[in-house]
């Protein structure tokens, strides 16, 4: 294929025989797209023209390719493994499908691909993961203003799951392309993400680790040939996925997601959250949050939360931080909070930022009180805490008050107390204003 904007690898095709009359051309042969291909990496390839061959604008036909047991595996033990170069692609996998291109006018005027069961397979740590379509087709076709491509009774499996029945649409009108998805299901998408261009083992060992679950609906990609960067929006259902890495684990949430080149953004309803931070608190926190907007930058790997309202019965939160990703896991967080009984503080010390005897000591120490002033700093890496050579910053201040504190086992605890206390990395002071 020749492209003014494309360089197409070769098609060959060989064993072509050719049956002629006046006006009509029909051929039979073998068609593949490696020098090296077997006889189980070949489509069977029929042509019928119609027309004079001396004015190739007058020719009307159809091309018919089809392939019965396709063995991708084979074709997959001459390519070296795009992860380690060292090792043949571990790969395996049967195609199963037949196609029907219409033109005229020397165009294409119509496009069908029908699949016949299919699958791939390959392993991540030692997990198979497979793919597989069971039926359904494919059709393009052109029109006044452009292209548009439709899928037809389509079904999807992936590790023995199937998908929901997926709606997968395209066209082209003018300058602009547009594509919708029906439905995805993350937690069947795995399989399929070594197509990505580009992408790296790293990433598929965390999505492995992340386990996504949910549903992205509505999806619709939009390009302007223009503009340099596409464009992405959807509907987030009930998505979750596990801690990993720094990443907080989350519990099922809904939200808006739009993708505008190297970023982000996104929208989240008024839900409740669990949210998972492995070890970073006593137990995954349970919050009610009020609707948000935020903002991933995927160059920088930083996420950006300008302003965040999460409540419950023990205490209320009005914050804004920027997590960055891309080496150490660093916070930046400026929080205001107010605590209704600080009998359960306990549950909310950030362990990565608090020593361990700080905690077991105020968990002990707090019996009873409510603060509605505190402020908490935090920028800095959670793995250089406590900062000792002035590389970050933990500090909370506020003021407790109708509180009952046990300073020590053996003393008697101080009841009707009002103190002002400034943590500031392993550091702690108390100032006592009243108490008995």
């Amino acid at each position: 294929l020749l492209s003014s904007k494309h360089q197409y690898r070769p098609i060959f095709i060989k064993n072509m025989k050719w049956r002629n009359s006046a006006k009509r051309h029909r051929g039979q042969g073998k068609l593949f797209l490696d020098e090296q291909a077997s006889e189980v990496e070949q489509l069977a390839l029929n042509v019928d023209i119609k027309g004079d061959g001396y004015k190739p604008e007058s020719l009307v036909g159809q091309f018919y390719l089809a392939a019965a047991s396709l063995d991708i595996g084979e074709w997959a033990s001459r390519q070296p493994d795009p992860f380690d170069a060292d090792k043949k692609l571990q790969l395996e996998g049967v195609v199963n499908l037949e196609a029907w291109i219409s033109f005229a006018t020397r165009e294409i005027n119509d496009a069908t691909v029908a699949f016949q069961p299919s699958w791939l397979e390959w392993f991540l740590n030692d997990k198979a993961q497979k793919f597989e379509i069971k039926s359904g087709a494919m059709r393009w076709h052109p029109n006044q203003d452009g292209w548009r491509l439709s899928s037809h009774d389509l079904t999807f499996a992936t590790n023995g799951e199937n998908w929901p029945a997926p709606i997968l649409s395209a066209q082209q009108v003018g300058d602009n392309i547009d594509a919708y998805i029906n439905q995805l299901n993350l937690a069947t998408l795995l399989p399929l993400l070594p197509l990505i261009p580009g992408i790296e083992l790293a990433a598929l060992d965390a999505w492995q680790s992340l386990d996504p679950t949910g549903e992205i609906d509505n999806s619709h990609f939009q390009w302007q040939r223009s503009r340099q960067s596409p464009s992405f929006s959807a509907d987030i259902n009930a998505v979750s996925w596990q801690a990993h890495n720094g990443i907080p684990g989350v519990a099922p949430i809904d939200a808006q997601l739009v993708l505008n080149g190297d970023s982000a953004s996104f929208k989240l309803p008024q839900q409740p959250y669990t949210v998972d931070f492995a070890g970073g608190f006593e137990a995954p926190l349970t919050l009610e949050g009020q609707p948000l907007i935020g903002q991933f930058d995927f160059e920088t790997a930083a996420l950006t939360l300008p302003a965040v309202d999460f409540s419950n019965a023990d205490l209320s939160i009005k914050a804004a931080t920027r997590l960055e990703f891309s080496a150490a896991t660093h916070m930046a967080l400026l929080a205001d909070l107010k605590i209704h009984n600080v009998a359960n503080a306990h549950r909310y010390f950030p362990l990565k930022g608090m020593s361990s005897g700080l905690v077991n000591y105020l968990t002990e120490a707090l019996k009873a009180g409510k603060t509605d002033d505190a402020v908490v700093v935090w920028h800095g890496a959670f793995a250089d805490y406590p900062y000792s050579d002035h590389r970050g910053l933990f500090q909370a201040g506020f003021t407790l008050d109708e509180a009952t504190f046990q300073f020590q086992p053996t003393w008697p605890a101080v009841t009707e107390l009002n103190l002002s206390a400034l943590f500031e990395n392993a550091a702690m002071d108390l100032w006592v204003n009243k108490g008995q």
